[in-house]
């Protein structure tokens, strides 16, 4: 926690003193607002320099979950934003959720990541950015059938296909494998999943 005590005079902008107050390592934060919203975050190890940190943010009325990371080069976390979406999905309306990076000042921010949900709650596609927000790295389209996950077809930075996925599942509705084909058609490889319960 940083304590700042402005000088005698405010008019005109000028030196403040400022008092570091450095928490326990891995202490959390939360502030509630009011209802429905919240803010947590996280001390990182060392508070001394700049690093990465999270945090989480659950905005009033909106159910939706964003993470901000301050930090140079520390994604937003998609997984939040997945919450997010589900609890949009449960309002029976389709979304964007969109990831920023943000400097650790937190005066420049770009887009890292943009996720679609369909009025169900599932990914339809998700775009990835470089070069600080200004160049489409990526894009994933995903195509469901009864509820499930079957295809997904990845285009490069130009809009052409790079790669294409089929997901298979078991019996009893659980990812099976997902095979990787070329954007020929030609099957490069498959991923086998193997469930077993623990105690």
């Amino acid at each position: 926690m940083v304590t700042s005590r402005s000088s005698v005079l405010t008019a005109v902008p000028t030196e403040a003193a400022t008092a570091l107050t450095v928490p326990a390592t891995g202490a959390d934060t939360s502030i509630s607002i009011f209802m429905a919203s919240s803010t947590t975050s996280t001390s990182p190890a060392l508070t001394d320099w700049p690093t990465e940190h999270s945090t989480l943010k659950m905005l009033p009325g909106m159910g939706l979950f964003t993470a901000v990371s301050p930090a140079a080069g520390a994604a937003a976390y998609s997984e939040y934003a997945a919450v997010g979406a589900a609890d949009a999905a449960g309002q029976g309306k389709r979304s964007t959720v969109t990831e920023y990076k943000t400097t650790p000042d937190g005066k420049t921010r770009w887009i890292d990541r943009v996720t679609v949900y369909d009025v169900e709650g599932r990914i339809i596609e998700q775009r990835e950015y470089s070069d600080y927000g200004r160049r489409l790295a990526w894009r994933a389209v995903n195509d469901y059938e009864q509820g499930r996950l079957v295809r997904q077809v990845v285009y490069n930075d130009r809009g052409k296909a790079s790669k294409g996925r089929k997901y298979e599942y078991d019996d009893s509705g659980r990812l099976y494998r997902r095979y990787n084909y070329s954007p020929n058609g030609i099957l490069n490889s498959y991923r086998q999943y193997e469930y077993s319960a623990q105690d």
